[in-house]
């Protein structure tokens, strides 16, 4: 099923909804390979989402391919370090690795665009970010919530509601909480008062 205008209008509302609430990337790394390769090597892993899939055209590549330089690797390049590799061949991981500790991240001074989004200012700022995306991440989340009942096929309806949570809870350990689940073997559920362990659950 082909992408709509309107479907891709809610893409949109949700970009605009939460980028400000994002840190940009402040280290970029570009693999580069071309689009022919791309699909050899689909075709060779042959797995079936990909090899199958009516996406991977050589003009859906190219295109991919013509945005990721001309646009995205331009405008991130103004904030985040780039590191872009021809990766035809593969390449070696550790030299990677090497170019990227050889990367001075406190090297721009405040008025440089350059990471100006890890630039903050002390300690209690850091952690304030760190707990807004560890433990707040829910939080974060809320902002994807852009009610736009105007378009159908992004709308859960009732049964599809209902067979997502029985199928969710019929899987193996997820019924109830950690620790909580007779069928993998958890035991003296009855006197067990606190669940310590957090994970994100359907309801």
């Amino acid at each position: 099923m082909p992408l709509t205008v309107a479907a891709r209008d809610v893409y949109y509302d949700i970009h605009s909804n939460t980028i400000g609430e994002l840190m940009k990337p402040n280290l970029v790394i570009y693999l580069d390979v071309p689009v022919p390769v791309i699909q050899k090597r689909i075709k060779e892993r042959n797995f079936p989402h990909e090899a199958n899939s009516k996406v991977f055209t050589q003009q859906y590549l190219s295109d991919m391919e013509y945005f990721y330089k001309q646009r995205y690797l331009k405008d991130i390049g103004t904030h985040a370090e780039l590191l872009i590799y021809d990766w035809s061949n593969y390449g070696d991981v550790e030299v990677v690795v090497e170019d990227i500790e050889r990367i001075d991240f406190d090297s721009f001074d405040k008025y440089d665009p350059k990471m100006k989004d890890w630039r903050l200012p002390n300690e209690w700022a850091w952690n304030t970010a760190r707990i807004r995306y560890t433990s707040e991440k829910a939080d974060l989340m809320n902002f994807f919530l852009i009610p736009r009942f105007d378009v159908p096929e992004l709308v859960l309806d009732g049964y599809d509601a209902y067979t997502l949570r029985k199928t969710w809870q019929n899987a193996p350990g997820m019924k109830y909480d950690k620790d909580f689940n007779a069928d993998m073997g958890d035991t003296n559920l009855l006197f067990k008062t606190k669940d310590a362990h957090y994970r994100s659950t359907v309801t």
